[in-house]
């Protein structure tokens, strides 16, 4: 596969390119915030940063979409909770990246019974809805990376599924069987024959669970599960900013408009990504350039 080629393709595809713009605003306004950036003095707490009125306060000077019920600045609470869920996000997804690309080599690489054990758990654990295997950990353990971990595991199965078919079909193909005779071991040949060619298919699942994982947890803490209040999250914004949505209906609908615009930034880098892996699409892209 050219990475040229590929590029172009991606670079060529809309949907792609406008995925790619909305997730690298985020991730660099993420970055400023972490830096201290927009006057923010403590980018990992959800507390008020100045001295004002406890109490829900309407959009006004100083306060450019208002206050939280606890005198927090809504606008200052988003851009805290919009670098949370992103960069709190990363470890969870390498970590399901990683497993899934473990289990689906091994067990379309060897197949027989350990191909029919490991598939078969992952198959218990993606039949498991994610949310309810969330909560369940959570009422063990609060702890926020309790919870990514937990995402981690539910969402392996996705990568395990994808690389397992792939590696089925490299297991008998000319590459890996002239390996095989020439006296390489079994590591060596995964290592260099089986994850170069099936790392592409975890790649191109990263954005797609990356926007669901984000859903996954602000919708656990928009119900209140939220492990530590003072953490910010855009989930927990919106949940409990809820009830003053007469006063201050900013704090509830930026954050969850900011949730769906990022689930969808993160759906349309995946189908662009797809497209520009496509054998189909570079056989045709070669064709004609």
């Amino acid at each position: 596969m050219r990475i040229k080629t590929v590029i172009s393709i991606f670079l060529h595809d809309k949907r792609g390119l406008a995925g790619f713009i909305i997730i690298m605003f985020f991730l660099v306004l993420s970055i400023i915030v972490q830096l201290g950036g927009f006057g923010i003095k403590d980018p990992n707490s959800l507390v008020s940063d100045e001295n004002v009125i406890i109490g829900p306060e309407p959009p006004g000077p100083g306060h450019v979409l208002g206050t939280t019920y606890l005198g927090i600045d809504v606008l200052k609470a988003i851009l805290k909770g919009t670098k949370t869920d992103v960069f709190f996000s990363i470890p969870s997804i390498l970590i399901a990246m990683l497993l899934g690309l473990f289990v689906g080599i091994i067990a379309g690489y060897y197949g027989g019974i350990i191909d029919e054990i490991m598939m078969r758990i992952t198959d218990i654990v993606f039949a498991i809805p994610f949310l309810i295997l969330l909560i369940l950990f959570i009422s063990i353990n609060s702890n926020i990376f309790t919870q990514f971990l937990v995402l981690s595991i539910a969402f392996f199965p996705i990568y395990a599924k994808y690389v397992r078919v792939e590696t089925l079909k490299l297991r008998r193909s000319p590459i890996v069987l002239s390996s095989k005779a020439m006296g390489n071991s079994d590591f060596k040949i995964i290592i260099y024959k089986i994850v170069p060619r099936v790392i592409y298919i975890a790649l191109a699942q990263v954005p797609l669970t990356f926007g669901a994982l984000i859903g996954a947890f602000a919708t656990v803490s928009y119900i209140n599960y939220s492990n530590n209040p003072t953490i910010p999250e855009l989930g927990y914004i919106a949940g409990q900013s809820l009830q003053f949505f007469n006063i201050n209906p900013w704090a509830t609908l930026l954050p969850s408009i900011i949730i769906t615009i990022l689930a969808i930034g993160f759906n349309l880098l995946t189908l662009g990504i797809r497209k520009a892996i496509d054998p189909r699409e570079i056989g045709i892209w070669e064709s004609s350039h």
